[in-house]
């Protein structure tokens, strides 16, 4: 996959030059030195069969004295000489690190990700809850509930860091950088909640009344630089006073993309519940668009327009297309009488709003369309149907689930499916009989 960047600003300033993440880098190496000095300090200070020097080490540090004979023929004398070596004694620690059954991480700023049974990385934005569906003229807005976060990254930076691909290093390096930003949100927002101590209604009253004010900033920006003919989806970043940082608080998708992938009213919910959104595009896809989430707060490319070459969408019937994904961000500026009061400013960044925009050639749609409408015509000259099957693309644990579930609840029924399924086998037995220059033998 290319990834290119458009703007006229060619400044290429790495990640490594965040402030926050040098200070922080910067305060632990001076305290590894600190204690490193400390330990130092305390060896040139020990004096040599003292016990009670031994005790005042740090890190349990103890000496052992022993006598050691040393002759030589040469010498007219021999001395004893006493020797002291000092050592450390600590604690065993196991070579294994413990196995974690985690499978999701949700990062501030709704990033997730995915770990599989193989310990491969892959994001997602599965898991989400959705509020209420609101359907608008361009597009349909998903309100929803706040994800709980991850508050250790440990463990996935492990995992990045022990395989051999450069990609996952990179990432590993991204996301531990990343932590250092949603700690310093953490910080902004804790501190804003103790501004507000006493007047906790005001601050939820506030807040309201930005998120009501962004819905409308987002609204006309649809209006002027979308047309009903363009695929995107927008999500909109809000504070999280409860985890103390930051959530998407919304999303809107075009109803072009909707129409696309196979998303209906009367289905949407059902499938952005069990599915995600971003999970119709690959694994590699959804890992650049989390990608430049995070760059934003990192302030890398930030407001640049990121375009992704050759991504491949899956749409709910089955078909595969290949098209390109721009990803920037905008930022919705609050009157005066909506800004937050706090010693320590809020910036925009900390409610950055994403654009995704699908870009597909024409052709390519036209080629799924016809393919829709054989499918469909296909499907209109067998009457008789499962109606198990009309759910789309289902994972094979979901649909064993509903067969034991119709065999234990609904033996009568699953007892006509089964009869329907066998004599749909034998029709398309029937059809196919001398196709493939075989001989069927009944």
């Amino acid at each position: 996959m290319e990834i290119e960047y458009y703007s006229n600003d060619q400044d290429d300033q790495e990640m490594q030059d965040s402030s926050q993440y040098i200070y922080h880098q910067l305060n632990y190496e001076n305290s590894q030195k600190s204690n490193d000095q400390s330990t130092l300090e305390a060896i040139n200070q020990l004096q040599i069969g003292s016990a009670d020097s031994l005790q005042s080490l740090p890190y349990n540090f103890q000496s052992q004295t022993y006598m050691s004979e040393s002759s030589d023929e040469n010498k007219k004398a021999s001395k004893n000489q006493m020797i002291a070596k000092p050592f450390a004694i600590v604690d065993t620690q196991s070579v294994q690190r413990p196995i974690s059954e985690d499978r999701f991480f949700h990062l501030p700023g709704d990033v997730l990700i995915e770990i599989d049974h193989k310990d491969s990385i892959e994001f997602s934005d599965r898991q989400k809850q959705i509020n209420s569906i609101e359907k608008k003229i361009i597009t349909t807005l998903l309100h929803l509930q706040p994800v709980q976060f991850s508050t250790n990254y440990k463990y996935i930076c492990h995992l990045l860091d022990n395989t051999q691909d450069k990609e996952k290093h990179a990432l590993s390096l991204r996301v531990k950088k990343y932590q250092v930003i949603a700690q310093g949100f953490n910080f902004l927002i804790k501190h804003l909640k103790k501004t507000y101590e006493q007047e906790l209604d005001k601050l939820i009253t506030l807040q309201q009344q930005r998120e009501i004010y962004k819905l409308q900033f987002v609204q006309e920006y649809i209006n002027k630089n979308f047309s009903k003919e363009d695929y995107f989806i927008i999500g909109v970043n809000g504070i999280d006073f409860n985890q103390e940082n930051i959530s998407i608080k919304n999303i809107q998708i075009s109803q072009k993309l909707l129409n696309l992938i196979g998303l209906k009213d009367d289905n949407i919910s059902y499938f952005a519940l069990r599915t995600g959104v971003l999970d119709y595009c690959s694994s590699v896809t959804r890992q650049q668009i989390f990608n430049c989430f995070m760059d934003n707060f990192l302030k890398v490319k930030k407001g640049e327009k990121v375009l992704l070459k050759e991504n491949l969408l899956t749409t709910i019937d089955g078909f595969t297309i290949v098209v390109d994904v721009f990803v920037w961000n905008i930022f919705c500026q609050f009157p005066p009488e909506l800004q937050y009061h706090s010693n320590y400013p809020i910036p925009n960044e900390i409610e950055a709003i994403f654009v995704t925009k699908v870009q597909i050639n024409q052709s390519h749609i036209n080629h799924l369309n016809t393919l829709r409408k054989q499918v469909q015509g296909e499907y209109q000259k067998k009457k008789k149907h499962s109606q198990l099957n009309n759910y789309g693309k289902e994972d094979f644990q979901y649909a064993l689930e509903t067969q034991i579930f119709m065999e234990k609840f609904y033996p009568e029924e699953y007892k006509q499916f089964e009869k329907i399924q066998k004599e749909q086998q034998n029709e398309e037995r029937l059809m196919h009989r001398g196709e493939c220059g075989y001989r069927v033998i009944s």
